[in-house]
């Protein structure tokens, strides 16, 4: 059954959104591999942003299925669709009250987020 992904970013001062038109998480088998198609935002041209980790395993501490020579899920303390480690990270631990750089846009130093969401339907 098909799906679309809408990502939620809530920074100091503005809301961002990124609307994956086609959204898929592989089993337990296959890792939780993300597979997302066509992207509607200003914060992810397609190869920034949540489209960086298209095709990517899902990483914890425990399980390092990224494509770096170390561990991305430990070097940046959360779980995630590393590839060789991110251009985005929903699950970075917060410091004060925000979680540290969780989205690197097209020229962006990084956005800084004090609430994100992932909400996904059916289509």
């Amino acid at each position: 059954r098909p799906y679309e992904l809408r990502v939620e970013i809530r920074s100091d001062d503005k809301d961002y959104v990124a609307l994956y038109k086609t959204f898929k998480l592989e089993n337990e088998a296959g890792k939780y591999r993300i597979r997302l198609g066509k992207v509607k935002s200003s914060i992810d041209d397609g190869s920034h942003g949540l489209s960086y980790s298209n095709n990517a395993k899902f990483s914890t501490f425990d399980s390092d299925n990224d494509e770096n020579h170390g561990q991305c899920a430990v070097s940046y303390k959360g779980g995630w669709w590393y590839k060789n480690c991110e251009l985005s990270k929903l699950n970075a631990p917060w410091t004060d009250g925000k979680i540290s750089r969780v989205w690197y846009a097209t020229g962006s130093k990084g956005l800084h987020a004090v609430s994100t969401s992932m909400k996904i339907r059916p289509l």
